[in-house]
């Protein structure tokens, strides 16, 4: 994945003296810690979860968060990580493109799901 890789070249060429480079979930962690940029948080929560985070990566999204934390509440958690788990099994089956993506958790107990 690539910053503004969502532009077409042309318009990039304009755009850059130089172009971003490319980077990945396997970049080292110092690479990936300047190169996500803005990172766009999403309760677990949000019925079309999967469509969100396709739809956030065409736009030139880089970086996403599903959020179990305080985007969502008290009495919402189980069906949180329920719909996230649901959405994010959808996204690896289907191979969908999408950008880079971290779930926040609750507490370390609740994780195991």
């Amino acid at each position: 994945m690539r910053h503004f890789d969502h532009i077409d070249t042309a318009h990039r060429k304009h755009l850059f003296y130089r172009h971003p480079r490319r980077f990945d979930r396997h970049d080292d962690p110092a690479v990936l810690a300047v190169a996500l940029g803005a990172t766009l948080y999403c309760p677990a929560t949000r019925p079309t979860l999967a469509a969100d985070i396709e739809k956030a990566y065409r736009r030139g999204v880089a970086s996403m968060v599903v959020c179990l934390e305080d985007a969502i509440a008290d009495a919402d958690v189980a069906e949180a990580e329920a719909n996230a788990v649901a959405h994010l099994r959808d996204l690896h089956a289907r191979s969908a493109d999408a950008p880079l993506l971290f779930v926040r958790i609750r507490t370390p107990s609740r994780s195991a799901t």
